[in-house]
């Protein structure tokens, strides 16, 4: 599952938006909530160099800088 959060200029806390059970999915609210003319956006994402950090901690958090807001994609861990 994947969590999507928003956060605009007046926004202190990132806000949840929905949970989702692909990338995609959350993706495709992206581009409904930004009105975006296209059927795709690219995603962003932080990758540690140093020794530490694994590719599942990676691709883990997407990010997505919009003309309203900021958006984070989020691997949900299992409690």
């Amino acid at each position: 599952m994947w969590q999507l959060a928003m956060k605009t200029p007046a926004d202190k806390d990132w806000m949840p938006v929905g949970i989702f059970g692909t990338v995609t999915e959350a993706a495709r609210r992206i581009v409904e909530l930004e009105g975006i003319p296209k059927s795709g956006l690219f995603l962003e994402f932080f990758v540690e160099t140093h020794e530490f950090g694994t590719d599942d901690e990676a691709f883990r958090v997407f990010h997505y800088t919009g003309k309203r807001a900021l958006y984070g994609i989020k691997r949900s861990r299992p409690n």
